[in-house]
Formats: structure tokens, sequence, C-alpha cells
């Protein structure tokens, strides 16, 4: 593992941390421990290219283990704190001996996923890092579904800022900021292509 052990990146992402952090989270690093039966933790930080976070979703689905909730946010440029919670019942190898920094650097995608399926979506504009587009979306679960979604994002030139994931009962209830090339506000075609994608994700 590269970088620091974090205690906690949900500490870390306090506001009255974050200004003492971020200088010393430049060297990506990654824990990962067992929590109960059949589900770890997995927590990254430090310095990720833009699509890290859809690169390791799909290394994970292709690994055999499922993204159930977590959290990830940019605290500078390419510096992110992250922490998710990882299904690994049916893992294909011992996911205490995965570098997940590698699986975050992957460049190639995983071909033949199924398409997702959406039951819902909210795309709204938002103040936030500078200007962003505010997605919510609810769908059937399924391997792969995330980085799936964030493949799509990169493809319209999308990034995240921010994202909130949580599975339920075969239910997906993800949230995400989003910024365009160079943490710029999307332009309104971004958001029109986004939309675009979306509706043709839903079904009843």
């Amino acid at each position: 593992m590269g970088g620091q052990t974090l205690i906690g990146v949900k500490e870390y992402l306090r506001p009255s941390r974050l200004g003492a952090t971020t200088s010393v989270l430049d060297e990506p690093g990654f824990e990962i421990r067992r929590a109960r039966e059949g589900l770890c933790t997995l927590q990254l930080w430090g310095r990720l290219r833009p699509s890290w976070s859809g690169s390791l979703a799909e290394g994970l689905a292709d690994l055999g283990l499922s993204l159930m909730s977590g959290f990830a946010r940019k605290i500078g440029p390419m510096r992110w704190l992250a922490e998710f919670e990882l299904d690994s019942k049916e893992a294909k190898q011992d996911p205490l001996a995965i570098d997940y920094l590698e699986l975050a650097a992957r460049t190639q995608a995983s071909p033949g996923r199924t398409p997702i399926v959406l039951h819902s979506y909210t795309v709204a504009s938002s103040e936030k890092h500078g200007g962003s587009l505010y997605l919510e979306i609810g769908g059937s679960d399924r391997v792969g579904f995330l980085g799936s979604l964030l493949t799509g994002f990169a493809f319209l030139s999308l990034f995240p800022e921010e994202m909130k994931i949580a599975t339920q009962s075969g239910a997906v209830h993800d949230r995400f900021f989003l910024t365009g090339i160079g943490r710029t506000a999307p332009p309104a075609q971004a958001r029109q292509g986004l939309e675009r994608w979306l509706r043709s994700l839903v079904r009843q």
C-alpha cells in the first residue's frame, strides 16, 4: 500500500481537517480490512487520475466484488478521499491480496456488460464545486452497475466531484455532483446528452 494509513476517511473529511491534510495526501494509497461476515471496507486516498472511479468499479466487478455503499470526494486537483463497503462473498480472490490502486489505474473497459436499468433519475444544476450537475438515480443492482454508470459519464466528458452510493435489497440509490473537463461547469450540451442517455436507461 502507498501513503499513510488513515484512521478513518470520514474523520479526515471534516472541514476543519481538510486544509491540514491535503498536502500529506498527494501520495496515493489504500487500506482494505475485513468488516462483518462477507464484507470489507476499502479506503483510498491521494492523487488519482480523473477516471479512477470507473476503472476501480469495473475492476471490482471483474473480480466478483460488489460495491454496496460508500462515498468519494475530491479535496484538491486530482486528490481524493474515498471509503467503500464491498461485498466479497463472490470474490474470485482474497480481497486483502488485491492491489486496488492498480485497479483504479486500469484503462481498459470490461466488455459484454448487460445494460443497466434505471427506475428514476433527477438532474439539477448546483452551485457546488463552482457549478456542477447534481444527479440522483435509482435502479436495479447488477454486477458492474457503478462502473457502467461512471463510464457513461466519462463518455459525456462529465466527472464526479463527489459521489455517494447505496445498495439495499437489490436496489441502487446513488448521488453524484458532476463537473466538466478541468473541473469546469458542464455546458448545456453535456446536460442534454446526460438526460438523453439516462432516459434511454429507464424501465418502469
